[in-house]
């Protein structure tokens, strides 16, 4: 009988702790969820941050080239003039 007794006791203590895991899974659900939710805000954040980074560099390349291509330009006159004035400009 004893044995009986501590197996039903032993069924009973199963029963609670799988109905505590029942009653509990929302919870844990819902908190995994948030978790996830607030790593794509920060990721999201990040992906924007990065976007904005490669925006203002590609602004910085396209102002290098337009710099260089004005002083290419600036150079070609520069030796047009000295040409025109009879001095040879150097290499």
């Amino acid at each position: 009988m004893n044995a009986f007794a501590g197996l039903g006791a032993l069924g009973g203590i199963f029963v609670i702790i799988i109905g505590a895991l029942y009653a509990l899974f929302p919870l844990i659900v819902m908190m995994q969820l948030s978790r996830t939710v607030a790593l794509k805000r920060d990721l999201s954040d990040a992906l924007k941050a990065l976007e904005l980074a490669n925006k203002q560099h590609l602004l910085s390349v396209k102002q290098l080239t337009d710099i260089s291509t004005e002083l290419e330009t600036q150079n070609t006159l520069t030796r047009q003039l000295l040409k025109a004035y009879g001095h040879e400009p150097e290499a």
